[in-house]
This record gives structure tokens, C-alpha cells and sequence, in this order.
């Protein structure tokens, strides 16, 4: 991964540093180490902020992916999050690296998961 991160241009929407940030507290990291954390994604890749257009796509995404989710018998719905994500890529014509199932059948991820998840 650090390899394809490496040859190309990186981006980030938005809301995935709140997602970054909720796992660290999670897993007890302090706010230091998380704030050091969120701001190298900053500083190393391009920030998509969340504005009306990808809100709007967002929430079209979000039920195309729970549509999908039901169709491959998925146990976990996705998040709202999971539909601006896909939004968000989709409008940079980009892939998403991810091991989150909800994204393994699109074309446009990268998937770091179990096969069989």
C-alpha cells in the first residue's frame, strides 16, 4: 500500500479524519497522538470537504451501498460515512483503499480484506 500511496496523488475526504479520530479514542491513543495523526493525513494528502453537492451525492451513494449490502447478504449496514466516501471518489474519478466489505464489489476499490469477508 505505502508503495501505491507513494506513486500517486493522495486524497481524503473530510469526514474520514472524525472516522480516524473516533478509532484512535477507541483504542485509547491520546488526544496528542491523535491530533499528530490527523494532521500528518493533512499535511500528505488533499482534503475534500463535505459541501452541499457531496452531501447530496453522498446520500445517493449511501443507498446504492445499502442496496448492494442487502444483495451480498452483508451482516452490517454501511454508514452514511461509507456513501460520501464512495461520493467523494467518485467525483475525483478516483479508487478508494479500504478493507471495509461494503466496498469490495465497486470498481473503484482497492480492497485490503479477508476474501471472504
Amino acid at each position: 500500500m505505502a508503495k501505491y500511496l507513494s506513486e500517486r496523488e493522495c486524497y481524503t475526504p473530510s469526514i474520514v479524519l472524525g472516522e480516524i479520530a473516533g478509532k484512535y479514542f477507541r483504542e485509547n491513543f491520546p488526544s496528542s497522538e491523535v491530533r499528530k495523526r490527523l494532521l500528518f493525513i493533512m499535511m500528505t494528502s488533499n482534503i475534500i470537504n463535505l459541501d452541499v453537492e457531496l452531501a447530496i451525492e453522498g446520500g445517493l451513494r449511501w443507498v446504492e451501498l445499502r442496496d448492494l449490502a442487502k444483495t451480498k447478504n452483508l451482516s452490517k449496514k454501511p454508514s452514511l460515512s461509507d456513501g460520501i466516501i464512495l461520493a467523494a471518489t467518485r467525483k475525483i474519478n478516483g479508487r478508494v483503499i479500504t478493507g471495509d466489505p461494503h466496498f469490495k464489489f465497486l470498481k473503484e476499490a482497492i480492497f485490503l480484506g479477508a476474501k471472504n469477508s
